[in-house]
């Protein structure tokens, strides 16, 4: 019968079979929505203070964005949406409120109560005659603050954050470096 002829031919020409395979266009991903926190750091109870050197950060474990602060203690963040701590220092004091959420839709309003900063004190053993360094860090950053055990392997790491979790990293000459994870400050011990 004529079943050739119901057939269509497939023949491709030379360009064809050379021509780039058309690929579906993606969107890209979308990026993070902006977003605002805003509010007001408050000094200790029962003490005044200027904000001339106030300090407010939100830090959401991958990125710290600092804030515009102004003369009575108000600041605002402009952001990526998202969850944050927030943290103010002032002098020697500090505050933070540990999760903030930022959301695109609205701005979220902050109030900071500023504080007295926790310690981490504990004791460390080492080879005699080794000094040995401990540093801090906030668990998963890399932004440390060191101190120097004294003689007797008495050491105290200040100003940190009340209720912020903190690696703590041993190092010295000759020794292999060892870090004590997911320490809550305040800590004795």
């Amino acid at each position: 019968t004529d079943e050739t002829e119901a057939r269509p031919e497939l023949t491709l020409s030379a360009a064809q079979l050379l021509a780039p395979v058309p690929r579906e266009s993606r969107a890209a991903p979308p990026r993070s929505a902006p977003a605002q926190l805003f509010g007001r750091v408050l000094p200790p109870p029962g003490e005044e203070t200027s904000f001339d050197d106030l300090t407010v950060v939100a830090d959401n474990g991958a990125r710290t964005v600092e804030a515009s602060v102004f003369p009575d203690g108000r600041f605002t963040i402009h952001l990526p949406a998202g969850q944050y701590a927030v943290t103010a220092t002032l002098d020697s004091w500090v505050g933070m409120v540990p999760s903030v959420a930022a959301r695109p839709d609205r701005g979220r309003e902050v109030a900071i109560q500023l504080g007295d900063p926790a310690v981490i004190r504990g004791q460390v053993h080492g080879p005699d005659g080794v000094a040995i360094t401990v540093r801090a860090s906030l668990a998963g950053h890399s932004e440390r603050q060191d101190t120097t055990a004294e003689d007797d392997g008495e050491f105290a790491i200040e100003q940190l954050v009340p209720g912020r979790v903190y690696d703590l990293t041993f190092e010295g000459p000759g020794m292999h470096t060892t870090t004590l994870r997911s320490v809550t400050a305040p800590a004795d011990g």
